[in-house]
């Protein structure tokens, strides 16, 4: 299992954060033959966020029974569940998707963290997007 970031969770970049209101961060990742149980952090979260809402965006990654997990260092499931990506897939959590994880949202860290995405079966290829819309309350 390999660990992999993105340019908003590399060393030295600040988790985005503003004093109060709604705020989105989108991190990107570009698959190649990337090997089952990695981990990608997709953005750092701040302590103090609220995470309200989530979308994943994969392309084709592979063949089929290829899936993801989107969580965090606590929950590696928190959000999404085995999301199949041996399709072009678009999921946005709290509308209707059903495989949306029981700790679900919102979810309120208490310490600083990074949205992941495990990749469970499979040699991945392709691009992996999540954007997450939190909120902060001063």
């Amino acid at each position: 299992m390999a660990t992999f970031t993105t340019d908003r969770t590399a060393t030295g970049v600040p988790p985005k954060y503003q004093a109060q209101g709604v705020f989105s961060d989108i991190g990107t990742y570009e698959c190649s033959s990337t090997a089952a149980a990695s981990v990608l952090q997709m953005v750092k979260v701040a302590a103090g966020v609220t995470v309200i809402d989530m979308v994943v965006y994969c392309d084709d990654l592979g063949t089929a029974t290829m899936n993801i997990d989107v969580g965090d260092g606590t929950d590696v499931d928190r959000y999404i569940k085995a999301l199949d990506t041996s399709s072009a897939v678009t999921a946005r959590m709290g509308s209707g998707v059903t495989n949306l994880a029981a700790a679900g949202f919102p979810a309120t860290y208490t310490s600083d963290d990074t949205i992941d995405i495990v990749l469970n079966t499979g040699t991945f290829t392709g691009t992996v997007t999540s954007t997450n819309l939190s909120s902060t309350y001063a």
